[in-house]
């Protein structure tokens, strides 16, 4: 099954390949530009906000939360609508500020739901849509959605869906922080740069309650660690890959280590069956239990990136994919490149959980 679905990705990626030429001319016809104004609205002018990214990968919808967070920090009193492709990635913004949540249910079979958002959001023209990411599917909604201003970046054959459009010039950022450009660009200032989600109070209690049922007497003074052998395609490590790695940190440092390993639909069943097993469908509460173990190791996906942003000791195994781009924000994790080699304890020792 991993097999097919990375070949229909591949055949994904070289469909849009060769579709992309005929987005432009997509974009001239549907688009809606009868409130669209040449100027850049200023920041008094600007009531309501939509804010449009479809994506299904949780990892990709985790890095808009510093642009988010920022929009609202710049139009604190705007009426903030934010666009997702799923109602199961709302949970990643609650507690954010966003007003109202829309979802563009993105696929073939939903076609007429999709239909039927977009008629909805014409009845009622915003100020400024953002679509911080420009993928294809954002540039096409955004091209058919009423609004004074459509901002976005500078890219070839999609520049026809906005009003207006920045090119990046800067050296190669996070995936996280690559859109946050856009906002002085348009004359907007940018706030502190925050990446995490929102904890409640409740959600806060969850993780320690959880945490508290697995330690007692004998294991109060072990590690805590958990770890999350899932990922996608190549990044996906074998088996005996992690049983190795468990085997390492339990050789290379000095104090008791007490494992966890997270499940999940793809990840079933332990890798070993006396360690300790977590699960929950709710990532806010995945993001809660994270919050209290010592460290956590995962491959790059999104898991990780789940914990990073509720800024967990964190340690990301990269063995394909760029530290620059996809890299931890969270200080003080750890990417780790030499996924064979590297110093397990000097590693526990920089996320701060040995001293």
């Amino acid at each position: 099954m991993r097999v097919l679905k990375n070949h229909l990705r591949q055949f994904d990626k070289y469909r849009k390949a060769k579709m992309c030429r005929l987005e432009g001319v997509l974009h001239r016809l549907i688009r809606h530009k009868s409130y669209c104004e040449p100027n850049i609205l200023s920041k008094d002018q600007v009531e309501r906000i939509l804010i449009v990214r479809n994506n299904k990968r949780i990892g990709n919808m985790l890095f808009l939360l510093p642009f988010l967070r920022q929009v609202r920090d710049v139009f604190p009193d705007a009426h903030l609508t934010l666009m997702l492709r799923d109602e199961s990635q709302a949970e990643l913004f609650a507690n954010l500020g966003v007003d109202e949540f829309c979802f563009s249910r993105l696929s073939f079979r939903n076609i007429f739901k999709t239909l039927r958002l977009v008629r909805d959001l014409r009845q009622q023209p915003f100020d400024v849509i953002f679509a911080p990411n420009d993928s294809a599917e954002d540039a096409a909604l955004t091209a058919l959605i009423p609004a004074r201003n459509k901002i976005s970046r500078d890219t070839l054959n999609r520049n026809e869906a906005y009003t207006h459009v920045f090119p990046y010039q800067g050296e190669k950022k996070h995936a996280a922080l690559a859109s946050l450009y856009l906002l002085p660009a348009a004359g907007f200032p940018l706030a502190p740069i925050d990446h995490s989600i929102e904890f409640c109070a409740k959600e806060k209690a969850f993780g320690e309650q959880e945490v508290d049922k697995i330690q007692s007497d004998q294991t109060e003074n072990a590690l805590l660690i958990a770890y999350f052998r899932g990922a996608r395609g190549a990044k996906l490590l074998p088996d005996s890959y992690w049983d190795s790695l468990l085997d390492r940190f339990e050789q290379k440092v000095d104090k008791p280590i007490q494992w966890v390993e997270v499940l999940s639909p793809d990840i079933p069943e332990p890798l070993r069956s006396d360690i300790d097993t977590f699960s929950s469908p709710n990532l806010r509460l995945l993001a809660s239990y994270l919050t209290q173990v010592d460290a956590f190791i995962c491959c790059d996906t999104g898991p990780l990136h789940l914990a990073d942003s509720a800024n967990v000791k964190c340690i990301g195994l990269y063995n394909r994919t760029c530290t620059t781009t996809f890299g931890l924000l969270s200080d003080p994790s750890v990417c780790v490149k030499n996924i064979e080699t590297f110093d397990v304890k000097q590693t526990l020792q920089q996320v701060g959980a040995l001293a």
